[in-house]
């Protein structure tokens, strides 16, 4: 019938949503693990406590593509937060030069000039302590020890070169038709990377065809070569992945944000999680791209 055929547009009855957040394989994608790294330790921590829940542990999977370049990057996410430390201690510092120079505006009352050293001395300690924790994050991190835990067996079988030459040929030819995913321009020569979306997304795809399960992927980005914007708020994943899947496993797709993800394991799932509002707020992604698909059903909103 025409929902076995397209069942990206049509939504799923309530109680069918419940059992599908309930059994559904979890997979995360890069940028998703990667986010762990760009909130506080204490939220990551959070986060991780939800993953570790007897709900959500036994069912996450990554494919191998994911692993293969969250371990390329992780290093680099860490340094990355380093540098954003270092930059605004020098832009503390430069400011209070600034103000401090006596034969140039602005002229600050002595009291408020007291106030300001006083406020970027205790934000630059402030800040030197967030320092040191990232850089003991490179030797040691919490979250890398809980994330290699979490998947450490849970993780896709590799291609060959020869099955990945064939998916950058294929990819050339689905990118030239904007088939999702993975089709947004891309500047990066390096085929592996050019390719990354299309290939977790074979890798999904045969992994939810062998175990035959359904699969809700969490993503740290919303791109418009995964998702429907509609009305700049809400978020449905593309029509034709969820068709596409549905016609080569058998099975149902769907895909979340990571804030979203959390919500629905804290509404749906009943998970604790500590903090809530302000996690949520903090993991929310800037939605940059113009809306599409305006008129889009929103009851296939999971």
């Amino acid at each position: 019938d025409m929902k076995d055929s397209f069942p990206g547009y049509y939504p799923l009855a309530n109680d069918q949503m419940k059992a599908f957040l309930s059994e559904a394989i979890i997979v995360f994608d890069v940028n998703a693990l990667l986010d762990l790294f760009r909130i506080e330790e204490n939220q990551a921590k959070t986060v991780l406590d939800v993953l570790k829940n007897g709900k959500i542990s036994k069912r996450l999977w990554i494919p191998y593509d994911v692993a293969w370049l969250y371990h390329k990057q992780m290093n680099t996410e860490i340094m990355n937060q380093i540098n954003n430390v270092n930059s605004a201690l020098s832009y503390l510092k430069f400011s209070k030069d600034i103000i401090s120079n006596s034969k140039s505006y602005p002229f600050l009352p002595a009291d408020k000039k007291t106030n300001l050293e006083a406020l970027v001395l205790d934000l630059n300690e402030f800040c030197t302590g967030q320092k040191e924790v990232l850089i003991n994050q490179l030797k040691t991190s919490m979250v890398k020890a809980d994330l290699g835990l979490l998947f450490h067996d849970k993780i896709g079988s590799p291609y060959s070169d020869a099955e990945l030459e064939n998916i950058y040929k294929e990819g050339n030819l689905r990118f030239s038709k904007l088939v999702p995913p993975g089709y947004m321009p891309c500047e990066i020569s390096d085929s592996r990377m050019k390719y990354h979306d299309l290939i977790i997304w074979k890798q999904i795809l045969a992994y939810a065809k062998a175990k035959h399960k359904d699969i809700i992927l969490v993503t740290g980005k919303i791109k418009e070569d995964w998702y429907y914007v509609v009305k700049d708020e809400e978020v449905v994943p593309r029509q034709e992945m969820i068709n596409e899947f549905m016609s080569i496993t058998g099975k149902r797709y769907y895909s979340f944000s990571l804030s979203r993800f959390i919500t629905k394991c804290r509404e749906d799932l009943d998970i604790p999680v500590l903090g809530y509002e302000l996690l949520v707020n903090d993991l929310k992604e800037k939605i940059q791209f113009a809306s599409v698909q305006q008129d889009l059903s929103l009851d296939n909103q999971i």
